[in-house]
Formats: C-alpha cells, sequence, structure tokens
C-alpha cells in the first residue's frame, strides 16, 4: 500500500488534499506509519468499513440476529477510534445489508437492527468528534438492500 500511495500522490500531486482508506485492508495501525510518509503530507481524509469486505462480516454482521456478538461490531467501535487517532471522517457502507429473495428475511427486525448498529457507529462518532458518513450507490451485492436509497 505505501508504494502505491507514494505513486498516487507523486502523479496527483496538489490536486488532492486528503485521501480514502480502506480499513483495514489498504491502512491499519501496521502500515500506518509507512502510508503517512508516503502521503507526503497529504492528510487521510476518510477511512472507510464495509461489512462484506471483512471475512467474518460477509454474512451481513449488521444484521446477524445473535445480539451479543453483532453489538461490537456493528457500532465500529475500533474502526471508529483509529478513524479518531487519525482525524478522518468515518464512511459505512451498507452495501450488503439486505436480502435476494422476498421472504428471505425478517423485515421489521433487520431494518431495526440496521437501524440500531448505524446508532451505535454515530453515538460512538459523536463521543470520539468523528464524522459519520453513509455510503450508497444503485448498485450493491444485496439485491434488495436496506438502505434503497440515500434518502
Amino acid at each position: 500500500m505505501p508504494a502505491k500511495v507514494e505513486r498516487a500522490v507523486a502523479g496527483l500531486g496538489d490536486l488532492i488534499d486528503g485521501y480514502e482508506f480502506h480499513y483495514p485492508q489498504e491502512l491499519s495501525p501496521d502500515n500506518l506509519d509507512s502510508v503517512r510518509l508516503a502521503l507526503a503530507g497529504h492528510d487521510i481524509y476518510c477511512l472507510a468499513a464495509a461489512s462484506i469486505s471483512t471475512p467474518c462480516w460477509t454474512r451481513r454482521a449488521q444484521l446477524a440476529e445473535r445480539r451479543r456478538p453483532r453489538r461490537g461490531r456493528c457500532a465500529h467501535a475500533g474502526r471508529v477510534e483509529f478513524a479518531a487517532e487519525l482525524g478522518a471522517h468515518f464512511i459505512i457502507w451498507p452495501g450488503g445489508e439486505g436480502y435476494n429473495y422476498p421472504f428471505q428475511t425478517p423485515y421489521r427486525e433487520a431494518w431495526a437492527r440496521l437501524i440500531d448498529a448505524i446508532g451505535q457507529a454515530a453515538q460512538r462518532g459523536q463521543e470520539r468528534g468523528v464524522t459519520i458518513l453513509l455510503e450508497h450507490k444503485n448498485s450493491e451485492p444485496a439485491m434488495k438492500i436496506l438502505m434503497r436509497n440515500i434518502g
């Protein structure tokens, strides 16, 4: 990752102020120092986390029915903390939170869990001074995503 960042910074120069990184695939405490060095004074603007991008979350962790393990993960606690340490915004991408077939999921409960999870992340962000952003796209991995539009 540091080599890719260095190449991007060299090519883009002053056109870009700050960069977005995905946690933990692109930026983590393990490579933070080398990435910061490669940024050559540019900042880390956003830290993005998608539940689908981490193997243990591929089954829609925000909607997991077992409440106890879901709580820590859904608040993105460690991820929001890391964003706070960086002075970065935090992006939640709930593209994998949904279903593919009608009658596949208990809709009311799934919606409540999604709202609860985003609320937990927002609360942690407020406590740590981190702006939480929701990323929405028209096309997502789940055919019928719960966050169907930005509204």
